[in-house]
């Protein structure tokens, strides 16, 4: 049994069959993060979990024509590594509010670049540049990062969000995200061996309490949540943030 599968059924039997995913998703989920890994991981963007993908919605399929990456998965998961995710356009069918992961987006895109204003995201985003440019400086983006050795990692397999549904009890996240780390989660760092590492997120950072800063220590930075409230000149400071952190 792999590590993926055996994290898989140690959540499923902890948190019961019917409060997960099943084990296809979270199996597409890990096969979009293995093809945009880096060969030599130098950063890791160390986020809590994708967003949890209906049944209904992973039956959707992407259209290969529009992206033309060779091997690249095909099913949709609410998930930024998948380009589907966000742009109904390249799907065989409309999925309801799939708005994508914008702000996940704009972290990328400050990750290879400096940033000086919300402006600098538009290249980025439906409400500023049309589809066909868009998935193209998506494709570009996604390249770039993985040249840069920028590696996105959740440290839950699972989905600890459920769209329009109550958030699950730090109780939950806990156990869910120790559960990940203890099989699966610390072995691929210790395996990767990244320089530095971004935690997205103080629930993650609190959840492992000293486990990253004991692997980290210095090179262990703590960044709010992308949907944290902050005033937008605050928001911009943590943007601008990540270049320095990823080009060192």
């Amino acid at each position: 049994m792999n590590n993926l599968l055996k994290t898989y059924k140690t959540l499923e039997s902890t948190l019961g069959p019917n409060s997960i995913e099943s084990f296809e998703i979270v199996n597409t989920v890990h096969d979009y993060r293995l093809f945009w890994k880096p060969k030599k991981v130098k950063t890791v963007l160390l986020a809590e979990s994708h967003v949890y993908t209906s049944n209904s919605d992973y039956g959707s399929y992407l259209n290969p024509s529009y992206l033309k990456l060779p091997r690249y998965p095909n099913k949709y998961v609410r998930f930024v590594y998948c380009l589907g995710c966000g742009e109904n356009a390249i799907l065989n069918m409309n999925i309801p509010k799939n708005s994508g992961a914008p702000e996940f987006w704009k972290i990328f895109y400050s990750c290879c670049n400096k940033i000086n204003s919300r402006e600098d995201f538009k290249s980025i985003l439906k409400s500023k540049t049309e589809f066909d440019i868009r998935i193209k400086n998506k494709i570009k983006l996604l390249n770039s990062l993985k040249d840069r050795g920028i590696w996105l990692l959740d440290a839950s397999i699972i989905a600890l969000y459920i769209p329009n549904k109550p958030k699950p009890s730090y109780k939950t996240i806990d156990k869910c995200i120790n559960i990940c780390w203890d099989l699966l989660i610390e072995d691929i760092l210790v395996k990767e061996k990244p320089r530095n590492l971004i935690c997205i997120g103080k629930t993650v950072e609190k959840v492992l309490n000293g486990k990253l800063n004991k692997m980290f220590g210095h090179n262990l930075t703590v960044m709010p949540q992308p949907n944290a409230r902050l005033k937008p000149e605050d928001r911009l400071e943590v943007l601008q943030s990540y270049f320095g952190l990823c080009n060192q």
